[in-house]
């Protein structure tokens, strides 16, 4: 199957077709839950970020099992995913999740002292 792609990051042909097959009970959201659970990480501890609408779907559905995470997503982003957003930032074009990135880690506060 060729499909001509002519947004995003891909300008051309390409040569397959992309196909995600999910089922109601199990999606990034669950998978997410069971791993925090496993490695003993709070759940309000949980950023995620969307940047493309399969990306923003997904993250929406982590929202939805662990309310308490923070969620981003692009301007340009799902719709549906930005309506669930807890923050909305600059689309991809504008670098919107580097920028997100690196502002939060600009403002976490170091607790102790550097080592040598």
């Amino acid at each position: 199957v060729k499909v001509h792609k002519t947004h995003g990051w891909y300008q051309g042909e390409i040569d397959f077709v992309r196909v995600m097959i999910n089922t109601k009970e199990i999606n990034k959201g669950t998978g997410v839950k069971v791993l925090l659970q496993k490695l003993g990480i709070p759940h309000k501890n949980l950023i995620c970020f969307g940047d493309s609408s399969g990306d923003s779907a997904s993250d929406s559905a982590i929202k939805q099992v662990i309310p308490e995470s923070t969620l981003f997503i692009t301007e340009d982003g799902d719709p549906h995913a930005i309506n669930q957003a807890d923050f909305v930032i600059d689309g991809v074009e504008n670098d919107g999740v580097p920028k997100a990135v690196e502002q939060i880690l600009a403002s976490l506060t170091i607790i102790g002292q550097k080592n040598p």
